[in-house]
């Protein structure tokens, strides 16, 4: 028993086996069975239908009879999915289930290519329904479903416990995980789909005790680049000092720079745990001004060791202790670990923001009642959730 609730290894719902096993196992294989899919083929053979009738009447009669379960249970093992699409295309193209061998000595006509029958007929295809794309399809649309309830939901509306648990398994990744960071994973070698090995949030990869879980943030890698819907709208505002600074769509890059990556690009700094937010970043470089003053008195190189203790002193007292809440300085990257150096990669850092939204951020920690005047997160989300989409 757990939280009152009594919890178990599987547990079966309409059909679909729901299981905690990592991905890959005997027991974990909850994928449908394709027979009564195939039963239904071998009715139809019976049938005078033309190879247009037969596509689609297999996508209305046979393929509709595991959709459900695909959804759900997800896609059976390759190989045997790639069986399954072959008698697919054998039914549509010559009426037949059970590829037979006495025809394997002589020589056959080309039938039709494969790629051709799952196509609609307006685009030259027989109507078949494509069935890997269009599960990946619904798998897409409950994570877009997903992401509209992420922390983002007016106030009211249902939120399914689904997506509430969806999210704070992410959340659990990572620290800087956030509602919009799952749109920013770098897709698969190819731009094909999910890595093999699952999926990743800021390089922590999703348990694959959690299938459910991989398969959401697997299906938003088959979907175009996020883009702003209004940027017109995105004009900076208090706003900005919530704005999250890691796997952020909506944070603009200065002019002349390249857009987004700053994950990628400053590890060190997105390892501090507390660095979250652009306004927390803003404090953190305004508190290092007198580091900053220091070091540009001196000639590159020109730092000697005892001025430069007196850099790390003050980013302690600063930055670290007071505002990152870090007292423990193993909890610091090496290379953040130098007053001279952390303050050289907070200024790279906010070189890669606009000026205005700097200003933004910095008007907002000075303004009467500081960071506590900042728009409360669930506002926030909203607010950017609103602006964001895939075309």
């Amino acid at each position: 028993m757990a939280h009152g609730l009594r919890v178990v290894s599987h547990s079966r719902t309409l059909g679909v086996v729901f299981y905690d096993l990592p991905l890959g196992t005997a027991a974990a294989q909850g994928a449908p069975s394709l027979s009564p899919a195939i039963g239904t083929l071998g009715t139809l053979c019976g049938l005078p239908l033309t190879a247009f009738g037969r596509g689609f009447c297999a996508s209305s009669y046979a393929v509709s009879r595991v959709l459900y379960h695909m959804e759900f249970a997800g896609l059976p093992p390759q190989t045997v999915l790639a069986d399954f699409l072959k008698t697919l295309v054998r039914f549509v193209d010559r009426r037949i289930i059970v590829a037979t061998p006495q025809g394997a000595g002589r020589a056959r006509l080309p039938g039709l290519p494969s790629d051709c029958v799952a196509l609609p007929p307006r685009d030259g295809g027989f109507g078949l329904l494509p069935v890997v794309e269009h599960v990946r399809a619904r798998h897409a649309v409950l994570a877009v479903r997903w992401l509209q309830h992420m922390h983002g939901s007016a106030a009211g509306t249902y939120v399914p416990p689904w997506t509430a648990a969806a999210t704070a398994l992410v959340q659990q990744l990572h620290t800087a995980a956030h509602p919009l960071c799952v749109l920013t994973m770098q897709r698969a070698a190819g731009g094909v789909g999910p890595a093999a090995d699952g999926c990743a949030i800021f390089g922590q990869p999703v348990a694959a005790t959690c299938p459910a879980l991989v398969r959401l943030l697997g299906a938003l890698s088959y979907l175009p680049p996020v883009t702003i819907l209004r940027p017109a709208v995105l004009v900076p505002g208090p706003w900005c000092f919530a704005l999250p600074l890691w796997g952020n769509p909506v944070l603009p890059c200065a002019a002349g720079l390249q857009a987004g990556g700053l994950e990628r690009d400053f590890p060190a700094l997105m390892a501090l745990p507390g660095l979250l937010t652009l306004g927390t970043a803003v404090r953190c470089w305004e508190a290092l001004a007198a580091v900053r003053q220091l070091v540009a008195s001196k000639p590159a190189g020109a730092l000697g060791p005892r001025l430069a203790r007196r850099c790390t002193m003050q980013y302690k007292r600063s930055v670290l202790r007071p505002i990152l809440r870090i007292a423990d300085m193993a909890r610091v990257p090496p290379e953040l670990q130098s007053g001279p150096d952390a303050a050289a990669q907070f200024s790279a850092l906010l070189a890669r923001v606009p000026a205005a939204w700097r200003v933004a951020a910095s008007a907002t920690l000075h303004a009467p009642g500081g960071a506590a005047s900042a728009p409360p997160a669930p506002q926030m989300d909203a607010w950017r959730n609103a602006r964001v989409g895939l075309r």
